[in-house]
């Protein structure tokens, strides 16, 4: 029965077959195969190229392989093809290179086109600001020339960018062009712990007792008006807004803000604080001399008020614009004579306030009550209709002395003449502080009377606001305590 079946399967491998390799299924070609096969492996060593690795191919006769004993490309053995320089009249190459051993180009060679290196045949030189004149143009390189008339562009400035700091904290950007040697400044920055309040504020033992809470307080102001220079947002006063607070009656867009306990300093002390950063920050061109004052069984906030003059970025833009033509009008005058002593550079910055502006009055003959009358922008715009206040001619003198480094303060108080509000300067000059009332200076021709005038010229007509955290309001106008003046005049 055994032998039936072996022959049996032998016949039916003569029909269908069995792969010698595999065992699997496939077509016979010879009548009669081995039922198992054992492979013999043949070695080919395979070289490694630039790009590809090398092996060793072990290959049956059946077809069988694998690949072993693996071996790194050898990477490309890079020469430089040097780059040949272009003439006037022959094409160039750039630096290429390709593999020495394979030849594979690796980084193509770009031709450069000839060409003639032309330069002016200069008869009037430009400058910076006006073109030049030429007879033709000239190769630089082979000598040929052109003829007919030529325009020589104007060189255009080239600005060399310079940080200047004053000793008192104040800081600008000056660009002076290394040809012409013409200059501008921008970017006044002013330090605040170096200004006469904040220092005041920080060392007189009259603010001890809160010294800490007014210290942050106009800190927080600073910090938060700095920022706002960054503002791209058109503001409107529209319920919801997060930049919205109301009277009740009005709204106002707010851009500063500090909140203390309730009852940790009264109100009027806060108000103070504020007046007194408005008054001696005149960067701050945008703030509103309104303040808001928020509380509830806790807390107590105040905020500063954005001016509804500068509530769109174009009009804040615009603003800016006019602040450095005005910086720069004056840096350009002080930069005449740029040994100045502080006694010329603020004469020059008196001078240069009663020649820019009227004082402003509205249609009726008051005062005017424009934002722009009662900030540095009513000198800073540019415009001949447009004037200021007494708070302009005031704010425009100190932001001008921190931009040339002269020590000076604003001061509020009365007016004995009128009996009404008013607003006017101290300056020290060589260790003496003085007096300069620029509003009423500006007369049909400029006088002096009021510039660095000593203590009883000033006391005539001025009477300072109170210098205590401690002030009503309806009274008096709070500033921190003032300097001395000195008892013989200055301009002599």
């Amino acid at each position: 029965m055994k032998k039936r079946i072996l022959g049996a399967f032998l016949l039916l491998t003569s029909v269908i077959g069995l792969s010698s390799c595999s065992l699997g299924f496939v077509v016979p070609t010879t009548t009669t195969m081995d039922l198992f096969h054992v492979h013999s492996y043949k070695e080919t060593v395979i070289e490694p190229t630039c790009e590809e690795e090398g092996y060793t191919l072990f290959k049956c006769d059946c077809s069988e392989e694998y690949r072993g004993k693996r071996t790194e490309a050898l990477g490309h053995l890079i020469e430089i093809d040097a780059a040949v320089p272009k003439t006037c009249t022959k094409d160039g190459l750039t630096e290429g290179s390709h593999c020495k051993r394979c030849g594979k180009v690796l980084k193509e060679q770009e031709v450069v086109g000839a060409s003639h290196e032309w330069d002016y045949n200069t008869t009037k030189e430009p400058t910076c600001t006006s073109p030049g004149v030429a007879s033709g143009m000239i190769c630089k390189v082979c000598g040929e020339t052109t003829t007919g008339a030529e325009v020589v562009p104007a060189l255009g400035h080239d600005y060399q960018e310079t940080i200047e700091k004053t000793s008192y904290g104040h800081s600008h950007i000056k660009h002076e062009c290394t040809r012409c040697h013409e200059t501008y400044v921008d970017t006044l920055t002013v330090d605040y712990t170096k200004n006469y309040d904040y220092h005041t504020l920080e060392t007189n033992s009259l603010y001890e007792e809160h010294r800490s809470i007014y210290l942050n307080m106009y800190k927080a102001f600073y910090d938060s008006c700095m920022a706002f220079f960054d503002s791209s947002v058109d503001y409107v006063l529209e319920n919801g807004k997060d930049y919205v607070v109301s009277t009740g009656s009005q709204n106002y867009v707010y851009i500063a803000s500090y909140e203390y306990n309730k009852g940790a300093i009264t109100d009027n002390e806060a108000y103070a604080i504020m007046n007194s950063f408005i008054t001696n920050n005149p960067q701050f061109y945008f703030l509103d001399s309104h303040m808001f004052i928020s509380s509830n069984a806790f807390k107590t906030k105040i905020m500063l008020i954005l001016a509804d003059d500068y509530y769109t970025k174009e009009a804040r833009d615009k603003s800016i614009e006019g602040i450095r033509h005005m910086e720069q009008e004056v840096y350009q005058l002080f930069m005449v004579s740029p040994h100045m002593s502080d006694f010329e550079k603020s004469k020059l910055i008196h001078d240069y306030i009663i020649e820019k502006i009227d004082y402003q009055k509205d249609s009726m003959g008051s005062p005017s009550k424009e934002d722009w009358a009662h900030n540095i922008m009513g000198l800073a715009d540019q415009n001949p209709d447009t004037g200021g206040v007494c708070e302009c001619y005031a704010k425009a003198y100190l932001y001008l002395s921190h931009l040339l480094g002269i020590h000076s303060i604003m001061v509020v108080g009365v007016d004995k003449k009128e009996g009404g509000g008013h607003a006017w300067n101290y300056t020290e000059i060589d260790g003496k502080w003085y007096g300069v009332d620029v509003t009423w200076d500006d007369q049909t021709t400029i006088i002096y009377k009021y510039f660095l005038a000593n203590k009883a010229t000033m006391d005539e007509n001025h009477t300072p606001g109170m210098s205590s955290p401690n002030v009503d309001l309806n009274k008096n106008h709070f500033q921190t305590e003032l300097p001395e003046l000195s008892s013989t005049n200055g301009y002599e």
